[in-house]
């Protein structure tokens, strides 16, 4: 069995794994450059370490990479993504972060 990566530039929150369902509409499909909506998941599903869940700000397929850039934030946009996410997850509301990191599948 082979494997793939892609790499992901998400303003979001990360949560410990868990099957949810619930949250199918937001998975991001690994396979594909398209981002496809303004919330969107990663999940480790290979090994359970991490979800991830907010904006991709940027996105790259094994073959293509990630470009240099500076990714800016302000700390009110980073709120609202922590607060939409947050209210979904049914956690403790807090302020997304920015993950930068490569997502094998």
């Amino acid at each position: 069995m082979g494997t793939c990566q892609t790499h992901y530039v998400i303003l979001g929150i990360r949560v410990p794994f868990a099957e949810r369902e619930d949250l199918e509409r937001f998975h991001d499909n690994g396979y594909q450059s398209e981002i496809k909506g303004p919330l969107s998941l990663v999940v480790d599903g290979m090994n359970g370490k991490y979800m991830i869940m907010g904006e991709i700000l940027a996105k790259g397929l094994e073959h293509e990479g990630l470009p240099v850039t500076e990714y800016k934030h302000d700390e009110s946009k980073a709120e609202k993504i922590g607060e939409q996410v947050c209210s979904l997850l049914g956690i403790e509301s807090r302020a997304a972060s920015l993950h930068v990191f490569t997502h094998w599948h």
